[in-house]
């Protein structure tokens, strides 16, 4: 995700993502499942419903792993509800249980949110799936390769 510079405005007017939106720091996590792709876990996905999708997280397609960080995955899907594209970023295995994490998971969100900006993609959505927190933003095309 790429952050503004300092001359960026931050709004006030900008509603923050509450936990009652499906996004909860404190929940204690279930067990991650076996299933890897590219030796990246992704057996908290839901089944996949059509061809060409690795699974299912809410109501986005996940199509494929575009890259991996310090702390997420990032997944190119599509919103089946809006037909858009959006990239997803879930946390990785390996934080998904600490308080820690997850509060800055959460606050990554609010910070991109919150700041109106060409520069800084635009959240659809912060939530969980299957106890794995997950993003949902606007995916970003440049000269065939995507940005988050």
């Amino acid at each position: 995700m790429r952050f503004a510079d300092s001359s960026s405005a931050v709004r006030d007017d900008v509603p923050v993502v509450s936990e009652d939106a499906g996004f909860n720091a404190s929940t204690p996590p279930a067990p991650v499942g076996e299933p890897e792709s590219d030796g990246i876990d992704l057996s908290f996905l839901d089944p996949p419903v059509e061809d060409g999708e690795l699974g299912r997280i809410a109501h986005y397609r996940v199509l494929n792993i575009v890259g991996v960080g310090g702390m997420g995955v990032v997944l190119r899907g599509e919103d089946t509800h809006l037909r858009r594209p959006a990239a997803l970023k879930v946390m990785r295995k390996e934080y998904i249980e600490s308080y820690a994490s997850r509060e800055r998971f959460l606050q990554e969100a609010r910070v991109a949110a919150a700041v109106e900006s060409e520069n800084i993609v635009t959240i659809y959505q912060v939530g969980m799936h299957n106890d794995v927190p997950f993003l949902a933003m606007q995916f970003l095309h440049e000269i065939g390769r995507a940005h988050v």
